[in-house]
Protein backbone atom coordinates (compact mmCIF):
# COMPACT_ATOMS: atom_id res chain seq x y z
CA UNK A 1 0.00 0.00 0.00
CA UNK A 2 1.23 3.45 -0.90
CA UNK A 3 -0.06 6.61 1.33
CA UNK A 4 -0.91 9.43 -1.33
CA UNK A 5 -0.47 12.81 0.24
CA UNK A 6 -2.30 15.86 -1.38
CA UNK A 7 0.25 18.44 -0.91
CA UNK A 8 0.36 21.83 -2.98
CA UNK A 9 3.21 24.09 -5.10
CA UNK A 10 2.58 26.41 -2.32
CA UNK A 11 5.19 24.86 0.23
CA UNK A 12 7.62 26.14 -2.41
CA UNK A 13 6.63 30.01 -3.61
CA UNK A 14 4.07 30.92 -0.54
CA UNK A 15 4.55 32.19 2.89
CA UNK A 16 1.08 31.33 4.72
CA UNK A 17 -0.60 28.88 7.36
CA UNK A 18 -2.05 26.75 4.45
CA UNK A 19 1.43 25.99 2.61
CA UNK A 20 4.02 25.81 6.48
CA UNK A 21 1.05 23.16 7.23
CA UNK A 22 1.73 21.78 3.99
CA UNK A 23 5.23 21.60 4.49
CA UNK A 24 5.13 20.10 8.22
CA UNK A 25 2.50 17.26 6.95
CA UNK A 26 5.13 16.29 4.26
CA UNK A 27 8.18 16.58 6.70
CA UNK A 28 5.82 14.11 9.14
CA UNK A 29 5.26 11.64 5.91
CA UNK A 30 8.90 11.55 4.42
CA UNK A 31 10.40 11.39 7.86
CA UNK A 32 7.98 7.77 8.58
CA UNK A 33 8.59 4.36 7.47
CA UNK A 34 5.39 4.18 5.49
CA UNK A 35 5.23 4.30 1.58
CA UNK A 36 4.78 7.14 0.19
CA UNK A 37 3.94 9.72 -2.79
CA UNK A 38 3.49 13.23 -2.12
CA UNK A 39 1.88 15.34 -4.87
CA UNK A 40 2.78 19.10 -4.97
CA UNK A 41 -0.71 19.90 -6.47
CA UNK A 42 -0.86 23.26 -8.58
CA UNK A 43 -4.17 25.33 -8.34
CA UNK A 44 -6.85 23.37 -10.24
CA UNK A 45 -9.57 25.76 -12.18
CA UNK A 46 -12.79 24.97 -13.81
CA UNK A 47 -16.00 26.32 -15.09
CA UNK A 48 -17.99 23.94 -12.59
CA UNK A 49 -16.50 25.17 -9.64
CA UNK A 50 -18.06 27.76 -7.28
CA UNK A 51 -15.52 28.23 -4.80
CA UNK A 52 -11.69 29.73 -4.29
CA UNK A 53 -10.90 32.27 -7.25
CA UNK A 54 -13.68 31.05 -9.67
CA UNK A 55 -16.11 31.82 -7.22
CA UNK A 56 -15.19 35.07 -6.71
CA UNK A 57 -14.67 35.89 -10.41
CA UNK A 58 -18.48 34.60 -10.80
CA UNK A 59 -19.80 36.39 -8.01
CA UNK A 60 -17.48 40.03 -8.95
CA UNK A 61 -15.61 39.68 -5.52
CA UNK A 62 -12.30 40.56 -7.33
CA UNK A 63 -10.72 43.66 -6.19
CA UNK A 64 -9.57 45.26 -9.54
CA UNK A 65 -6.34 45.97 -8.44
CA UNK A 66 -5.60 42.22 -8.61
CA UNK A 67 -6.58 41.54 -12.39
CA UNK A 68 -3.21 42.24 -14.04
CA UNK A 69 -1.38 39.20 -11.21
CA UNK A 70 -0.58 36.33 -12.88
CA UNK A 71 -1.06 32.55 -12.22
CA UNK A 72 -0.13 29.56 -12.79
CA UNK A 73 -2.69 26.75 -13.00
CA UNK A 74 -3.91 23.90 -14.69
CA UNK A 75 -7.77 22.65 -15.78
CA UNK A 76 -9.67 20.10 -13.50
CA UNK A 77 -9.75 17.53 -16.42
CA UNK A 78 -6.07 17.42 -16.59
CA UNK A 79 -5.83 16.93 -12.71
CA UNK A 80 -7.77 14.09 -13.29
CA UNK A 81 -6.16 12.64 -16.14
CA UNK A 82 -2.71 12.98 -14.01
CA UNK A 83 -3.81 11.30 -10.65
CA UNK A 84 -5.09 8.76 -12.69
CA UNK A 85 -1.83 8.04 -14.15
CA UNK A 86 0.22 8.41 -10.45
CA UNK A 87 -2.63 5.67 -8.95
CA UNK A 88 -2.09 3.31 -11.85
CA UNK A 89 2.22 4.14 -11.25
CA UNK A 90 1.68 3.45 -7.69
CA UNK A 91 0.03 0.14 -8.10
CA UNK A 92 2.65 -2.57 -7.02
CA UNK A 93 5.16 -0.37 -5.62
CA UNK A 94 6.41 -1.71 -2.28
CA UNK A 95 9.30 0.71 -0.98
CA UNK A 96 10.03 4.25 -0.85
CA UNK A 97 12.32 5.21 -3.60
CA UNK A 98 13.58 8.31 -4.46
CA UNK A 99 10.28 9.41 -6.89
CA UNK A 100 8.22 9.83 -3.71
CA UNK A 101 7.74 13.67 -4.64
CA UNK A 102 5.13 14.04 -7.81
CA UNK A 103 5.71 17.51 -9.41
CA UNK A 104 2.57 18.04 -11.87
CA UNK A 105 5.13 19.81 -14.20
CA UNK A 106 6.64 16.67 -15.24
CA UNK A 107 3.08 15.54 -16.29
CA UNK A 108 1.75 18.71 -17.79
CA UNK A 109 2.58 22.47 -18.85
CA UNK A 110 0.71 24.99 -16.58
CA UNK A 111 -1.33 27.47 -18.11
CA UNK A 112 -0.80 31.09 -16.97
CA UNK A 113 -3.44 33.87 -17.39
CA UNK A 114 -3.81 36.94 -15.33
CA UNK A 115 -6.83 36.92 -13.23
CA UNK A 116 -8.37 39.40 -15.99
CA UNK A 117 -8.23 36.74 -18.38
CA UNK A 118 -9.52 34.17 -16.13
CA UNK A 119 -12.35 36.18 -15.74
CA UNK A 120 -12.95 35.74 -19.47
CA UNK A 121 -12.59 32.49 -19.10
CA UNK A 122 -14.63 31.28 -16.23
CA UNK A 123 -17.42 33.74 -15.91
Amino acid sequence: AVLIYASSLAVKSEISIYADSKSKAEKEITNSDINYKILRIPRVYSKDRDNGLIGKIKRDELDSSTFDRSLEYIELFEFMDILSKIINECDGVDDNESSNLVQFDEYVKFRTNTIQELKKLYK
